[in-house]
This record gives C-alpha cells, sequence and structure tokens, in this order.
C-alpha cells in the first residue's frame, strides 16, 4: 500500500510539474549552433564634445577613450539574438574542422570493418549534435499575443543613444519592438538583462498553425555624438589611424583676412594722427577685432580606418539577428463551463496533496518498523 502511495505521490508531483513547463513559451533545447570566428568587435560612443570634423580630438584619444562609452562582441559571437544567448552553442571554423576529422575516422572505421553501420550513424549524428545542437524555440498558440525577447550586446545604456527595435516574422514586420530600459527582469522564460530586445505585440489572428521564421533588427542613432569601431577580423580589419588624420581649418583663413583688415585700420589710424596732411582719415567705423586666438591652420582626429584600403571604416549601426524558429499551435478548445472552485484542483493544491501524500507514505512506513 505504501507504494501505491509513494508513487501516487511521484505522479502528483510530475504533473505539477508538467503543467508548470507547459505554460512556457520559449522551448528550450540544447542551443543551436552558430559559426563564429576568432576575433572581437568594439564599438565605441562618444559625444560631441570630444569629436571634431575628422575624429576623435588628440586629448580623447592618447586618454585612451576615457570619455567613451565602449561595448565589445569578443571572439566574433553574435551581438544581436532573437533568442536568449542561453541558446545560442556557439562554434568556431576550426571546431567544424575537427568535427569533420572526427567523421572521416569514423567512416574510416566503417569501412575497416571496425564498426557497424549503425554505431558510425549514431557517432556522426552525435558529432553533428555536439556541435550544432538543436534551436530553442518560441511556442504560441494560434491568435495568442506574441511575447518574445532576444540578447543585444550593444545597449549603450545612456540617453543620448536612441534604438529602433523591428521584429519579423517570415519577412514580416511585427509592431510591439523595443529595448528593456528598466533593469533585469525575471520572467518565466528566463530573465531578461537591461538592454536586451522585446516584443510585446497585440495578437496576431493571421498565422496558421506552423513554423515561421522570426528575426529582430535594430539601428542605433545619436545626435548627441558619433560611433566609432575597432574590428580584428583578418579579412576587415579596422582600427585607429595612430598618426592622426588632419584637414585644413575653414576657419583659419577667414580669422587671418579679418586680422589683415582690422590691423590696417590701426596703421591707418595711426599714420592720420602723425601726418594728417598726407594721410586721410580712416573713418569713424572700424573693421571687427577678430581676437588674439588664432585658430589652428589645420584639424586632426584619429578616426577608425580599414587596413585593407586606409579609408575611413563606419561603425556598423544596424544589427540583424539569425532567424529563430516561432512556432504556432492550433488554438485551445473553447474552455469548459466554469466550475466550482472549490472542487476545482489548482496546480498549487496539486503540488501540496503530492507532499503531503509523500508525507503520510513515510509516516506510514516509520510506523511499521
Amino acid at each position: 500500500m505504501s507504494r501505491k502511495l509513494h508513487f501516487s505521490a511521484i505522479l502528483f508531483l510530475a504533473l505539477y510539474l508538467f503543467v508548470q513547463i507547459a505554460e512556457a513559451a520559449l522551448l528550450r533545447t540544447s542551443g543551436r549552433g552558430s559559426r563564429s570566428s576568432n576575433f572581437s568587435q568594439t564599438f565605441y560612443y562618444l559625444d560631441n564634445q570630444h569629436l571634431n570634423q575628422v575624429g576623435i580630438k588628440e586629448a580623447s584619444y592618447t586618454n585612451l577613450f576615457a570619455n567613451s562609452i565602449s561595448k565589445t562582441v569578443g571572439g566574433g559571437g553574435r551581438g544581436l539574438g532573437a533568442v536568449p544567448n542561453t541558446c545560442i552553442n556557439g562554434y568556431t571554423q576550426s571546431d567544424e574542422h575537427d568535427k569533420d576529422q572526427e567523421i572521416n575516422y569514423l567512416h574510416d572505421d566503417f569501412n575497416d570493418g571496425k564498426i557497424s553501420q549503425t554505431e558510425r550513424d549514431q557517432g556522426i549524428d552525435k558529432l553533428n549534435f555536439d556541435l550544432y545542437g538543436e534551436p530553442c524555440v518560441w511556442e504560441f498558440e494560434q491568435g495568442e499575443a506574441l511575447n518574445m525577447f532576444g540578447f543585444f550586446s550593444l545597449f549603450f545604456d545612456t540617453q543620448d543613444v536612441t534604438y529602433d527595435v523591428d521584429w519579423f516574422v517570415d519577412g514580416k514586420e511585427i509592431a510591439g519592438g523595443g529595448i528593456n530600459t528598466t533593469g533585469d527582469l525575471a520572467t518565466a522564460d528566463g530573465q531578461i538583462d537591461k538592454g536586451w530586445v522585446t516584443l510585446n505585440s497585440a495578437p496576431i489572428f493571421d498565422l496558421a498553425p506552423g513554423d515561421y521564421a522570426v528575426s529582430v533588427n535594430v539601428s542605433i542613432m545619436s545626435s548627441k555624438g558619433k560611433f566609432f569601431w575597432e574590428n580584428r577580423d583578418p579579412s576587415n580589419p579596422a582600427g585607429f589611424e595612430f598618426n592622426p588624420t588632419c584637414i585644413i581649418n575653414d576657419e583659419h583663413q577667414p580669422y587671418i583676412d579679418a586680422l589683415e583688415k582690422y590691423n590696417n585700420y590701426l596703421y591707418a589710424v595711426a599714420d592720420h594722427a602723425a601726418d594728417p596732411i598726407n594721410y586721410p582719415d580712416p573713418g569713424p567705423i572700424a573693421p571687427p577685432n577678430p581676437g588674439d586666438v588664432e585658430p589652428a591652420f589645420e584639424i586632426c582626429g584619429h578616426p577608425s580606418i580599414d587596413f585593407t584600403s586606409y579609408d575611413e571604416s563606419f561603425a556598423p549601426t544596424l544589427f540583424s539577428s539569425e532567424p529563430e524558429i516561432l512556432r504556432i499551435l492550433a488554438a485551445s478548445a473553447d474552455p469548459q463551463p466554469d466550475t466550482n472552485p472549490v472542487t476545482t484542483p489548482n496546480p498549487l493544491s496539486i503540488l501540496l496533496l503530492g507532499l503531503s501524500t509523500a508525507f503520510l507514505t513515510r509516516r506510514a512506513k516509520n510506523s511499521k518498523k
């Protein structure tokens, strides 16, 4: 009898856990394969007071961007995803090469009669699964509002930078995208970090049951500053010009011309005072004094340079995620008529019943000893 009670407790607990898992909108698996490379990309945001027409002012550059906000996407990893970053199982080209080499070994062993075809196929499946994994899936019922979120690594956390977030389902834009600016949020599907992308859409009734591709784009922009970057991709390296790039200062020559007019007027006044007969009065209206501070002849700054061409390299400001899976299920049947809440067990009551049953089971065992 005690074994039956114990099995009932386990059954009730399992039902409770099933109810809780079934309510989750994100079906987590072992992650999805995404190739990366062994390089990093660092983005910098500097406000206008530390910039000029060419790039970063010398003072800010020599201080190692002390006044900047920087974000790095390391190891060639993705900076934006339509799922949490725990769903991404990254791998490098080297990892893929090693996997292919192991598969070749399996083929050799099969050809040499060391392993069976089943063992070879199972080994290949395991190697592919270990590297690529399976995708996490956003799952909703037909007509249900889509509430999704994904990671974004380039949130600069300043009011000077604005973000435009666009979500797409099979290429169709879905309204309701934004950035989480309220701090880390705990949800049933995992934590939404500050700066991550979110989608809280109105119900979409035109999505039939099936699997769809969901992705997200983010644009960053600022009228109060500028973005720079360093890219360590060997095929497209970008960094800062060590010797600053310089251009002629448009304010220099007008200052020289104005100063010459002003000094000529002063000379004419002095000459007329010394010899009014031979030097005419220049008149009471003097040209404006441009001041004693002469603008620099050149304006210099440190821009990002593409080292393959040594042209200025502008930091990307539009980011796109890889497509993920959105699964729409058929809408549930109409709910049953309301029942007496006293006689209808809820998940909490199921849990409590299971725990109490387990307690009584243990107590019954102890009483027999």
